[in-house]
């Protein structure tokens, strides 16, 4: 699916960057979900691989998964066992 609708894609080095929020905007993490169907009130994409986040992080409560992680990431976890 084309997002037509885009005109901008912002890439904040910090969560901070993106200290105002509006209609139109959305977040790009895997894009899985934006682009299986139309768009059309969506004209940015906040994309947050530019912020640099750990895709997986696991530790004794469990697995962090980041919105940035790939299929291709998850796939590769091994688990302990």
């Amino acid at each position: 699916m084309d997002l037509n609708t885009i005109v901008e894609v912002k890439r904040p080095a910090s969560a901070e960057e993106i200290n105002r929020w509006r209609d139109g905007y959305a977040w790009l993490g895997g894009g899985t979900w934006l682009f299986s169907e139309p768009q059309v009130k969506t004209d940015t994409l906040i994309d947050l691989a530019s912020l640099g986040w750990p895709a997986l992080h696991a530790s004794a409560a469990g697995l962090d998964i980041a919105a940035t992680c790939t299929i291709a990431e998850l796939e590769r976890v091994q688990a302990a066992g």
